[in-house]
This record gives structure tokens, C-alpha cells and sequence, in this order.
């Protein structure tokens, strides 16, 4: 048997047409195979240890059939083309279907949540922005109160609690 069919035989595409069942000691995954139209149920998903996604139904897999068998497939890496994320060479990024990310960037990091909470590191700083701030549980942000408030050129005590 040649290498090229060895390897047709070992590796292969699927795209899942379920969502990713989370539930035991391993995640699984139903998907069909566009090369022979053939789907198989309950592959597991190997995922890095520390790192966990539980992709929508339509993300691609790279499958492996352990022993050529295809009956002992397992999915090892996962991409979904409807969410993808504009990276430079030598990017890094964490993101999800709602716009979320964890982003390290050339420059810094930034992170944003799906409600436009940000935090971004550069050269220049730190920059937060967010409709409200806390610090140990104390207001800092732009609507924050202080105590001992008196006119004239007098400091202010600290915020109010």
C-alpha cells in the first residue's frame, strides 16, 4: 500500500453535525466526512490539558483513525469558519462565537467581553474601559463618590465604600 493511502487512511476531515456532548471524562463528537459521506457518532475530541472548547455543530475536525481503523477515530484539533479572529504573524488569541477574546498582541494584550468591556496593554499603559470600575469592592470609576469633601484647595478623603 502506498504512503498516500496509508495516509488517506489515517487522517481525515470532518465537520460535526451536532454540538460537542460535554459530559464524562472526555468530550465527544458526532460529524460526517465529506470525502465518503459516512457519519460517525461519539468521536472523542483530544483537547491540550488546560485548554477546553465545546465547539458548535458545523465546526471542522482533524480526525485520526488510530490503527487505521476508522471505528477508533479521534478528533484532534477543531476550527470553525463562521468565527475566526484577524491575527498578525506571531499573534496569539483565545475567542469565542460572541465576540469575546483574549488577545496577545505585538504590542501588549487585549481582552474584551461580550458586553465591551476592555482591557488593553501597550507601550503607553494600561487602558480600562467599562461603564463602571471596582476596586476591593469600592467604586473608582467615572461615577465614584468621596468622603470629607470640602471647598476650596483641600484634598479629598478616599472614595466611598
Amino acid at each position: 500500500m502506498s504512503l498516500r493511502s496509508r495516509l488517506i487512511q489515517i487522517l481525515g476531515l470532518g465537520r460535526s453535525t451536532t454540538a460537542v456532548t460535554d459530559g464524562g471524562k472526555i468530550r465527544t463528537v458526532q460529524m460526517k466526512f465529506p470525502t465518503t459521506g459516512e457519519t460517525r457518532g461519539e468521536v472523542p475530541f483530544m483537547q491540550h490539558y488546560g485548554f477546553a472548547s465545546r465547539p458548535h455543530a458545523g465546526c471542522d475536525f482533524t480526525v485520526v483513525a488510530l490503527d487505521h481503523h476508522p471505528g477508533k477515530s479521534i478528533a484532534i484539533a477543531s476550527n470553525d469558519q463562521r468565527w475566526t479572529i484577524t491575527l498578525a504573524e506571531g499573534e496569539i488569541a483565545m475567542h469565542d462565537d460572541q465576540d469575546q477574546k483574549f488577545h496577545l498582541t505585538r504590542d501588549g494584550w487585549d481582552i474584551l467581553d461580550k458586553s465591551g468591556n476592555r482591557i488593553l496593554s501597550s507601550p503607553a499603559g494600561v487602558a480600562i474601559t467599562s461603564a463602571t470600575l471596582t476596586h476591593n469592592g469600592v467604586n473608582i470609576g467615572s461615577t465614584h463618590e468621596h468622603t470629607g469633601v470640602t471647598s476650596g484647595a483641600s484634598d479629598t478623603g478616599p472614595p466611598v465604600a
